[in-house]
């Protein structure tokens, strides 16, 4: 059995800003995002994975930064 136990939401709270963030999505990013809204996290093959890793790496950057 393993020790790991994830974070909560509140763990992270600390680490965001307030107000509202922008962030600038290649279309192939902005087409995956909207890929998911219509068929779900569960429909993404490998290369929509990669371009989901890619926003979330953005996201957090600009969080970040």
């Amino acid at each position: 059995m393993s020790d790991y136990k994830p974070y909560q939401l509140e763990y992270y709270r600390p680490f965001t800003r307030e107000g509202l963030l922008s962030v600038d999505l290649t279309p192939d990013h902005q087409a995956m995002v909207l890929k998911i809204d219509a068929k779900g996290i569960y429909a993404l093959d490998d290369i929509d994975e990669a371009l989901l890793k890619a926003v979330i790496s953005r996201l957090a950057d600009a969080i970040k930064a």
